[in-house]
């Protein structure tokens, strides 16, 4: 068994291991479940113990994140607390014609087993900084 990874009576916990998968590079906490708890509605505890919701078919429009805070219609987003009631979804849980590409895109990588990558506008802007040239 790797190290790091606790046991239950029913095997290795989900948590433990999305923690080993994280610190060894092999994917990202906000990817898709694996197995059987690949599906709508499935549950898991995040690191820090919250209780997250996921919905394949209902990403996260600004991110492309899976994984709401809960199953209602005031959730938000895990990743970057995008608030779906913010004009992305309809009614029946359909993205708005001005987001059905990005939403095509992210739900296709969601499909694949993992969720799309993402920088906040604030990594964006730090990742953009070039080197300050000073002249004297």
């Amino acid at each position: 068994m790797a190290p790091g990874l606790e046991f239950t009576p029913a095997g290795i916990s989900q948590v433990a291991r999305q923690k080993h998968q994280a610190a060894a590079g092999g994917g990202s906490l906000y990817d898709p479940p694996q197995g059987k708890q690949n599906r709508s509605g499935a549950t898991k505890l995040t690191p820090d113990g919250k209780l997250v919701h996921f919905f394949p078919k209902m990403p996260c429009l600004r991110c492309g994140c899976p994984w709401w805070t809960s199953d209602d219609w005031d959730a938000r987003c895990c990743r970057c607390r995008w608030d779906c009631q913010q004009g992305g979804y309809d009614d029946d849980s359909r993205p708005l014609p001005q987001h059905r590409a990005v939403w095509e895109k992210f739900v296709a990588s969601i499909k694949g087993g993992v969720t799309p990558s993402y920088a906040s506008a604030g990594q964006k802007k730090a990742v953009g900084r070039g080197p300050r040239h000073v002249t004297t």
